[in-house]
């Protein structure tokens, strides 16, 4: 039988999507007092339309890196002797959204309570999940210390099929952090 070539992997736009929600929670972190934040927040806008305006900002961005990586990966699949459909794209790029929501409602949530530490502690959690599931499996770590990766819950859906399980756990976490993100900006004061 002629070789197998190589599976196309999906793995690349992941990082990236991980890496675009601190950068975007740090632009919309509030700087040292100098007022801006506080018109920002002034009545009679809602503040939940902060949160609102910050989550439509990362599921647009998203998306744009999502469509711009998988017309990549269609492009140079070709040159790896494989081929792959329209489906085969939906499929392994479909999960990348609530990937990336995960990330961005963490970032929201961690920016309204905490805003000075929230890229700091996002980008934290980043590199400890991305070594835990690059490392973990080669060092024969146990498999629940490998599931607290959130690149564990999104998987290779190109090779291996979607994981259902992981896939709803992504956007009841994506939905938890939006609600906490409303909740944690309703109370908190406009100088901190």
């Amino acid at each position: 039988p002629p070789p197998v070539p190589p599976p196309v992997h999906f793995s690349r736009p992941a990082p990236l999507l991980s890496l675009f929600s601190p950068a975007l929670s740090a632009r919309c972190a509030p700087r040292p007092p100098d007022g801006r934040f506080a018109l920002v927040l002034r009545p009679p806008l809602p503040r939940s339309r902060v949160v609102v305006c910050r989550f439509r900002a990362l599921a647009c961005g998203s998306l744009l890196i999502i469509f711009a990586t998988s017309v990549a990966i269609a492009l140079v699949a070709p040159s790896q002797h494989v081929t792959l459909s329209a489906e085969d794209l939906l499929r392994a790029g479909g999960p990348l959204l609530p990937f990336a929501l995960v990330f961005g409602t963490m970032g929201a949530t961690f920016t309204a309570r905490f805003p000075r530490l929230a890229v700091g502690i996002l980008g934290a959690y980043l590199v400890i999940a991305y070594l835990l599931i690059q490392l973990g499996p080669l060092l024969n770590w146990p498999a629940t210390a490998i599931d607290l990766s959130v690149f564990k819950l999104y998987g290779n859906p190109l090779v291996s099929g979607i994981d259902w399980t992981g896939l709803l756990a992504m956007v009841a976490v994506s939905l938890a952090g939006f609600a906490a993100a409303l909740a944690v900006m309703q109370s908190r004061e406009v100088g901190s």
